[in-house]
């Protein structure tokens, strides 16, 4: 994630910067309705690419539309509109590893917000882990066409291949957050530990499709999520829950 973020810091556009600062001051001071005007014509002008990013405009938008501005959720949200726009105006080179950084701020929301929904383990929603799955088919397949540099996806055979890894992949979430619906710790450990996995299989997929998934990738993968899996673990309140 640190990388990602570096080599995206190195191609920051200002104009970029300016547009996702009017997008989240607009959230704060705009009523609901107008600030929703204003974000669709600072996502829309100019006509360019407009369906290539809506999966994360349209999640970001309801996030947006439900939570109460906050300082820290400001920052966030500028750094998320700054890789929606960077994205589809195609300014930066490395489209897919925005793309993944992007994916994983949105997914940290989507964690917090719905496991911090229940009271204790065990107590959760099958159709809310469907609904997240579901949600991950989308912008992973937002993410592989960036990946394989095909924004329609109209080369035989890599269409399809999306298709498959995407479906794979929310099953995949799906079942990790009705697992950790499950664990005995506190949401925020449960996000931790869905995150983690979202990001590790998040690469994965992305490497396997652009071809670059070796043997030392897949173990240093799993060496990561070991150590990772191992710290979130230590680091719940047990005896808190």
């Amino acid at each position: 994630m640190a990388e990602r973020l570096k080599s995206i810091s190195n191609q920051i556009s200002w104009s970029l910067a300016l547009r996702a600062l009017a997008s989240v001051a607009a959230w704060y001071v705009l009523p609901q309705s107008l600030f929703l005007l204003a974000v669709l014509g600072l996502y829309f002008v100019p006509w360019f690419r407009p369906g290539a990013l809506l999966a994360p405009f349209g999640v970001t938008l309801w996030f947006m539309s439900r939570l109460e501005p906050t300082p820290g959720l400001a920052m966030l949200f500028v750094a998320v509109w700054f890789l929606i726009y960077g994205i589809k105006e195609l300014v930066f080179v490395e489209r897919a590893r925005a793309y993944e950084a992007l994916l994983i701020l949105l997914a940290f929301l989507i964690f917090l917000s719905f496991f911090s929904g229940f009271s204790a383990p065990g107590r959760g929603s099958g159709g809310g882990a469907l609904a997240v799955g579901f949600v991950y088919v989308l912008l992973m397949r937002g993410l592989l066409r960036e990946a394989t540099h095909r924004e329609t996806a109209s080369m035989e055979g890599i269409s399809r291949r999306i298709a498959i890894a995407s479906v794979l992949g929310g099953l995949l979430m799906t079942e990790v957050v009705i697992a950790a619906l499950f664990l005995p710790m506190n949401f925020f450990s449960q996000s931790a530990l869905a995150l983690l996995t979202l990001a590790l299989l998040t690469s994965s997929l992305t490497a396997h499709l652009e071809g670059t998934l070796t043997r030392n990738t897949v173990l240093t993968y799993a060496s990561l999520f070991l150590v990772g899996s191992t710290i979130i673990l230590l680091g719940n309140p047990w005896g808190a829950l």
